[in-house]
């Protein structure tokens, strides 16, 4: 019982402990003002909605709270968001980029290999979604 006990308590310190980490690392996104500007700036043929919605799917495939997606700019690469909701290495994921990927695949049509080379920047996977759509 004890021994149950101890793996209790570690595994709630460790679940602190990685929360902790996360809101950190992920805090120099939510210390930004909206980047709305700069994406409609980078894709001006591209209605808010459609820049908001696909923002939405990036922030509920990495369980990010979706009033925040606007913190992301289109030069944001999706390995250093990845980094920032996973700063403990070696620790098993919850398979955010292949949820994205998936996502722009079913909402866009569009087939995207996996592993996406590590400076893929947001802006430049929108893009691509706009090529489908076009």
């Amino acid at each position: 019982m004890l021994t149950v006990l101890a793996w209790l308590i570690l595994a709630v310190a460790l679940g602190g402990c990685f929360g902790l980490l996360r809101r950190r690392a992920l805090s120099v996104y939510w210390a930004r003002r909206c980047s709305g500007r700069a994406w409609r700036r980078t894709f001006p043929a591209a209605s808010k909605a459609e820049l908001r919605e696909y923002l939405q799917l990036f922030a509920q495939a990495f369980d990010l709270p979706p009033e925040r997606s606007l913190c992301f700019a289109p030069t944001d690469r999706v390995t250093d968001v990845y980094l920032a909701c996973n700063p403990i290495r070696g620790m098993p994921d919850a398979l955010e980029t292949e949820l994205f990927v998936q996502a722009l695949e079913e909402r866009y049509g569009v087939t995207l290999a996996l592993p996406m080379h590590e400076n893929v920047s947001l802006g430049e996977l929108f893009s691509l979604t706009r090529h489908a759509v076009a």
